[in-house]
Order: structure tokens, then C-alpha cells, then sequence
């Protein structure tokens, strides 16, 4: 029994040199401290460069130096912020928007049976209103934004592959 299964993780070596060509972790680092973030390839990324522009999607690749996002090539010297989700935040956002709006019409829907006009009245539109504001308000701080200035955040590729790829920077001569 232990032959069979010897030659069966044997036979799946081939099958398994992806997964060791995507050890790559991109860690975002707070020098002297423990706080860093890691994404690993297939994780979602939200990022500005140097030149202003936003990429915001899926890690196809880690390089040695770049990024690849969304099938687009983001060199790491370029990155000037990384943008993450505050995720309590965001919900009570989120909460608030559609809680102001689920107000407003509740008031409204209630006055409509009872037969009551105006159909939405100022006490229920100024608390919706209000809910509505407040979920907005919280929005502009759903997002943290971490500058890589190499002092307060910077970048590093940890590279965990067994075997090199030598990718498309391979020099034949060699």
C-alpha cells in the first residue's frame, strides 16, 4: 500500500510546480515595528503610483520588482500609496447610507396606508436625511492610505520558490 501511494505524490510533482513558482508575498512593512500587510497572488490590491494613477484588482503575478494587476504592469518604485479597507467602518457606511434611504421610504409607506399627507413629512425626512449624511460622512474614512516613502511604509518581495523561474527577464546567453 505505501508503494501505491509513494508513486502516486510521485506522479503529481508536475502538476504541483505552480504552486511552488507562487511562493511570492508582497509585504507592505512599518520599519521597527510588527505591523505590515501581505498579499499573495489572487488577492485583491488598491494602489496609487508616483504619476497619480489608481490601480485597484486582482494580483496576477509577483515579480522581483513589479506588479502585476489586472494584467497590467505596476513597477514597485513606482507605488507611492497602498490603500486598504477599513472593514467596520465601511459596514457602518454602508448601514447608514441604506438605513437613511429605508427610513425616508418606511415614513413615507406608513403615511401612504394611514392616508396622511404629505406623503413624506419633514421629522421623517430630516432623521433620514441625517442616518443618510452620517453613512456618507463615514465613507471618506472607510479608506486607509499608507505612503511608501521607505520611512514610514515601505517594500519587499519575500521569495520563497524552491525553483527559479527565470520568467521573461532570462538572459540565454547564460
Amino acid at each position: 500500500m505505501r508503494k501505491y501511494i509513494i508513486i502516486y505524490i510521485i506522479s503529481l510533482i508536475p502538476f504541483l510546480q505552480e504552486t511552488v513558482y507562487s511562493q511570492r508575498i508582497f509585504l507592505v512593512e512599518k520599519p521597527g515595528t510588527v505591523n505590515n500587510l501581505k498579499f499573495r497572488i489572487g488577492d485583491r490590491i488598491d494602489l496609487k503610483t508616483t504619476k497619480g494613477e489608481r490601480y485597484n484588482g486582482i494580483i496576477n503575478q509577483i515579480r522581483d520588482t513589479a506588479l502585476i494587476i489586472n494584467y497590467e504592469l505596476v513597477l514597485n518604485k513606482d507605488i507611492s500609496a497602498i490603500y486598504t479597507t477599513r472593514a467596520l467602518i465601511s459596514m457602518f457606511s454602508a448601514a447608514g447610507i441604506s438605513g437613511g434611504v429605508f427610513y425616508i421610504f418606511l415614513g413615507g409607506l406608513t403615511n401612504i396606508v394611514d392616508g396622511r399627507t404629505p406623503i413624506i413629512n419633514n421629522s421623517s425626512l430630516k432623521t433620514g436625511g441625517i442616518i443618510f449624511a452620517t453613512g456618507g460622512l463615514l465613507s471618506v474614512f472607510s479608506k486607509r492610505k499608507r505612503h511608501i516613502d521607505n520611512h514610514k511604509w515601505r517594500i519587499k518581495v519575500l521569495d520563497f520558490t524552491i525553483i527559479k523561474d527565470p520568467g521573461i527577464y532570462a538572459n540565454p546567453e547564460n
